[in-house]
C-alpha cells in the first residue's frame, strides 16, 4: 500500500551514554528518509533524569517530521532506530544509549496495547515540553485541547531543564 499523505509528526529524542549529541545525531540520520522528514528540530536540552534518579544526565531535544507511515510504521521504524543503535532494554527509565518516543502523530489518538499516542506521560515532562513549546508552541493537544506552550505553564515537573548552547 502506498502512503501519500504526510502526517506532522513530533518526537522526543534522548540519551543518557556515550557521546549523548553524536547518538541525538545519527538517530536523526537514521530516522530520516523518503518518508520521514526533518521540518523542524529544538535546540538541545541537558536534562535530569526522571523516575530512576542515580545516572548520567540526558541530553534530549524534539523534532517535527513531515511522515509519510501510518503510526504502527513509525513506531516500527523508532525502535529499529533504537535496535540499530545498541538500545537494550533493562530497567524502566533507567540509562540508554537512544530513546525515540512518539509525542504527537498529528491530531490522531490512538489507544492501542503497544502504541499510545499522544504520548501519555508527555504532560508530566518539562523535557519534553520545553523543547516541544521551542518549535511548536501553538501546536494544540488533541485529547487536552490546550496549546503546548499551556501545557508547559501548568506542568508540574520540576525536575531541571538546560538549553545547551550550540558550539
Amino acid at each position: 500500500m502506498c502512503v501519500t499523505n504526510n502526517h506532522r509528526v513530533f518526537l522526543s529524542i534522548g540519551s543518557n551514554l556515550g557521546a549523548r549529541r553524536g547518538n541525538l545525531k545519527q538517530a536523526l540520520t537514521l530516522l530520516q528518509g523518503t518518508k520521514l522528514v526533518v521540518k523542524r528540530s529544538s535546540s538541545l536540552y541537558e536534562t535530569e533524569p526522571v523516575g530512576m534518579r542515580d545516572q548520567r544526565e540526558f541530553m534530549n531535544l524534539v523534532c517535527e517530521f513531515a511522515c509519510r507511515l501510518e503510526p504502527e510504521q513509525l513506531l516500527e521504524c523508532c525502535q529499529r532506530v533504537e535496535s540499530q543503535m545498541g538500545r537494550r532494554r533493562t530497567h524502566r527509565n533507567g540509562p540508554r544509549i537512544i530513546d525515540i518516543d512518539i509525542v504527537f502523530f498529528g491530531r490522531k489518538v490512538i489507544e492501542l496495547d503497544h502504541l499510545k499516542v499522544p504520548h501519555p506521560r508527555r504532560l508530566d515532562r518539562r523535557f519534553v515540553l520545553l523543547p516541544l513549546t521551542e518549535i511548536a508552541p501553538g501546536f494544540v493537544d488533541p485529547v487536552t485541547g490546550k496549546k503546548v506552550s499551556q501545557m508547559l505553564e501548568q506542568c508540574q515537573d520540576l525536575s531541571w531543564v538546560r538549553r545547551i548552547e550550540e558550539d
